[in-house]
């Protein structure tokens, strides 16, 4: 297993337009591979996988930064370590609420 953060966002479609030019620079970056992203069910999807796991706190302290602002955004990063046997998990809940978890072994989704 490699070092790298799987990270999946989802907001309300409306703030789909707020949300990429708050974080147009922050998707640019080189370190970052934007999966996929789509339109569904009045909510917009994103997937980056990134290559450098270093990037893990910086990440949390953008993404909270943005819920501020756009309070229904929910994000899922998962922190791959290869020292680790399951990957670490960071994630809003649809009632807003922070978890983290240091060793996901069950997988969770939207």
């Amino acid at each position: 297993m490699t070092d790298n953060i799987s990270l999946n966002i989802i907001i309300p479609l409306k703030y789909k337009d707020v949300f990429i030019e708050k974080t147009e620079h922050f998707i640019n970056n080189k370190d970052f591979t934007l999966q996929y992203s789509y339109d569904e069910n009045h909510e917009y999807f994103l997937n980056l996988n990134i290559n450098n796991n270093n990037m893990e706190e910086y990440i949390e302290s953008f993404l909270d930064n943005i819920r501020k602002d756009l309070s229904n955004m929910r994000y899922n990063m998962l922190v791959y370590n290869h020292s680790n046997k399951w990957p670490k998990s960071i994630r809003i809940n649809k009632q807003g609420n922070k978890i983290i978890t240091k060793q996901q072994t069950k997988l969770c989704s939207f």
